[in-house]
């Protein structure tokens, strides 16, 4: 500004509030398409116009070039107003049809504009000045978007304000333009979201393919990296049985499901034994084997089980279990197995045959206090003579079952776990699928293994053959040991 209170606008010395802001082509935007809110821009220094408080009022010229853009053009929005403050700014102001001048303590007041509208209007501003005031814009927008735009502004104490120049004023953003801003925006933010859940999409199948390929990869044994593999990897068997479908299921029993396959490589018909999941329950005693109305057996009170893998070492942990049915092995390493549970269930059978409890410390022979040493005593006289009196004066039993279960159940509480049989063995015994084999008497008095691998192995192949009296040889101070 010139010492006479001349100046143009070039896109400085102003101050915005609100909405309004300067772009970089020298548009003053006031208002953008919001709704219910108000733009203002002042110049950014005051202007004197009176030299003293009484003293006379300076005239002052302005022109200015500005537009209004709606949003629908069949519906009109604000106006703008060109302001003289005696502040810099109205932040008190309110949009819509006061167009940022006045604010609620005034609203309205038919006080505050002319009663009669008329497009030229004489009127003495000389009470409403002060010796310094700013000049400005003030436009707002109410329900109808709009956009407000001041191009060009000179102004002029005590003269003419100079010419616009109308070659120099910048160019107003076509609606198409606003138009394609905004579409460019939707599209770009639909398609960041599409990205991000195709992404998404793609990461969670990437995901599910490891997890099915993982669980189809093989995992070989030291032994079978050296001399070549010696079973079917399990995607082959996966493919062979259309991925263990239950159309090619053959049947279930108490050791898991058969399905039907054919193998690609051969064309071969194959039958498929699903592999069962390991449970080591870790409490078997009668108060945990429920009956249901067929009498048929339900093993309970899961709250001590673990899951295991096949073939892996069981991992040392705090004894648990019921004092009487802890084998010999968990209490000393503290490793629950399957033969541990064996073990249990071998207490199990010859207390509910015998009718009295594991561990009797009120015995009235010290023979009788333990209930697997009382039997095996017991077995060179007569091992019926332990069953229990209430089922011999019920009579209707077979000696011939109370016998085997007997003795199975021996077999199953031997202190040596490699002598234990496995469940399917046991079952295999109880349903005369398998017999016991002849020198029974012997391993179950028994109680160290000379050369445990070899010799457990053959007691295992033949404990295990079906439809068979099988046989273990034992050597001469193995047997001697006694149990």
């Amino acid at each position: 500004m010139d010492e006479e209170g001349e100046f143009g606008f070039n896109g400085y010395l102003y101050d915005s509030y609100g909405t309004s802001n300067l772009n970089s082509n020298g548009l003053m935007t006031l208002t953008n398409s919001s709704v219910q809110k108000t733009g203002q821009v002042f110049y950014n220094n005051p202007l004197r116009f009176k030299k003293s408080p009484n003293g006379t009022v300076s005239s002052f010229s302005t022109t200015f070039v500005f537009a209004i853009i709606s949003e629908i053009p069949i519906l009109s929005g604000h106006g703008i107003a060109f302001a003289i403050c005696p502040t810099k700014g109205l932040p008190y102001s309110t949009a819509s049809q006061y167009l940022g001048l006045f604010n609620i303590s005034n609203n309205g007041n038919s006080s505050n504009h002319p009663k009669i509208p008329l497009l030229s209007l004489t009127k003495d501003l000389s009470p409403y000045l002060l010796d310094s005031m700013y000049v400005g814009f003030t436009s707002s927008t109410g329900s109808v978007l709009s956009s407000h735009y001041v191009l060009a502004w000179n102004f002029k104490l005590n003269g003419k304000a100079s010419n616009i120049d109308p070659s120099r004023l910048p160019r107003l953003p076509s609606k198409y333009q606003e138009g394609s801003r905004a579409s460019l925006k939707k599209i770009l933010a639909i398609s960041l979201s599409l990205t991000g859940l195709a992404i998404l999409i793609f990461l969670t199948i990437s995901y599910m393919l490891f997890l099915k390929r993982k669980k189809l990869i093989e995992v070989l044994e030291d032994w079978e990296v050296q001399f070549g593999p010696h079973r079917f990897a399990y995607k082959d068997l996966y493919i062979a049985t259309k991925g263990f479908k239950n159309s090619e299921l053959l049947g279930k029993g108490g050791f898991g499901k058969v399905y039907k396959g054919r193998l690609l490589s051969s064309n071969m018909d194959i039958a498929v034994k699903k592999w069962v999941q390991v449970i080591i329950h870790r409490d078997i005693k009668p108060a945990n084997i429920l009956l249901d109305e067929s009498m048929n057996g339900k093993l309970g009170d899961f709250g001590l089980a673990k899951l295991c893998e096949h073939g892996i070492d069981p991992q040392t942990s705090n004894v648990a279990g019921t004092f009487g049915y802890i084998s010999p092995e968990l209490s000393r390493t503290g490793k629950a197995s399957t033969s541990s549970d064996v073990f249990a269930f071998g207490v199990f059978m010859l207390e509910i045959t015998c009718g009295r409890r594991p561990v009797l410390p009120r015995a009235s022979s010290p023979s009788q206090m333990v209930l697997t040493d009382w039997v095996l005593d017991c077995w060179e006289d007569d091992i019926l003579q332990v069953v229990d009196e209430r089922v011999k004066h019920a009579g209707g039993y077979l000696e011939e079952q109370v016998t085997l279960v007997l003795k199975l159940g021996l077999l199953c509480s031997h202190p040596v776990a490699a002598i234990r049989p496995s469940m399917s063995s046991v079952i295999q015994f109880l349903e005369g699928v398998a017999q016991l084999p002849n020198n029974l008497l012997d391993i179950v008095k028994a109680r160290e293994i000379v050369g445990a691998t070899q010799v457990s192995g053959e007691a295992a192949e033949s404990l295990a053959q079906p439809s068979s009296v099988a046989t273990v040889t034992f050597t001469e101070p193995f047997v001697s040991l006694g149990r």
